[in-house]
C-alpha cells in the first residue's frame, strides 16, 4: 500500500470509531436519566390528580349534605331515614349511584353508607355519611375544608373533630397516614 492508501485506511478507521456509538455504560446512564424523569414526571401528575379529587371532594361534600338534610327538612328529626330514602329522592350526584340500586359509591371506588344517629341532646337528630377507601393525601386535605357543615368527624375510629371544635391536625394527620385506604365517618345534624 502507498502513503495514498494508508491515509484513507487511517480516515476510514477514525470514522469508524467515531460512528460506533454510545458504550454499555454511557448507555446505562442515559437510561437510568430516563427512569428518574419519569418516576418525577408520575409522581408529580399523581400529586395533581389527588389534588384535583380533593378540590372535587370539598366542592361536592357540602351538597350532598344539604340535599340529605333537605329530604328531611320539615320533619322534626331523622327518624325511619334510610339510605334508600336518600338515593330515591336524588341526594347523590348520578355519577355515584349505582344504576338501579341504591348502592352509592365515592370517586375512589369505596363504599358510602348513610345513618340515623344521635348527637348531643337530640335522639335521631343527626346522620353519618361514612366513606371507605379514602386515600390518606385526600384524606388529611379534604377533612379540615368541611369543619363549617360537619359536626363530629373519625377517620379509622379517631375522632379527628368534635362537636364544636375545628379539626385537630396533629390527629388528622396520625388517623389518615394509618392507612393507605381510609375510613371517614362525618356526622351531620338537622
Amino acid at each position: 500500500m502507498n502513503d495514498r492508501g494508508n491515509m484513507k485506511k487511517l480516515t476510514f478507521d477514525r470514522r469508524a470509531r467515531r460512528q460506533r456509538g454510545m458504550t454499555l455504560v454511557e448507555t446505562m446512564i442515559a437510561i437510568a436519566i430516563g427512569l428518574i424523569i419519569v418516576a418525577v414526571g408520575v409522581k408529580g401528575v399523581r400529586a395533581a390528580m389527588a389534588d384535583s379529587r380533593s378540590t372535587d371532594e370539598v366542592g361536592d361534600l357540602p351538597k350532598i349534605f344539604a340535599n340529605l338534610q333537605k329530604v328531611y327538612a320539615q320533619r322534626p328529626s331523622f327518624a325511619g331515614a334510610t339510605q334508600a330514602i336518600f338515593v330515591n329522592n336524588n341526594s347523590f350526584p348520578d355519577s355515584m349511584v349505582t344504576s338501579g340500586s341504591t348502592t352509592v359509591t365515592n370517586r375512589w371506588g369505596g363504599s358510602v353508607t348513610i345513618a340515623v344517629t344521635s348527637i348531643g341532646a337530640g335522639s335521631n337528630n343527626a346522620l353519618t355519611y361514612e366513606t371507605t377507601a379514602v386515600p390518606s393525601s385526600e384524606c388529611s386535605n379534604v377533612i379540615p375544608q368541611l369543619d363549617s357543615v360537619t359536626r363530629v368527624v373519625t377517620v379509622n375510629g379517631t375522632t379527628v373533630k368534635q362537636d364544636k371544635l375545628p379539626t385537630d391536625l396533629a390527629a388528622l394527620g396520625t388517623a389518615c397516614s394509618a392507612g393507605v385506604a381510609n375510613d371517614v365517618v362525618y356526622t351531620i345534624s338537622k
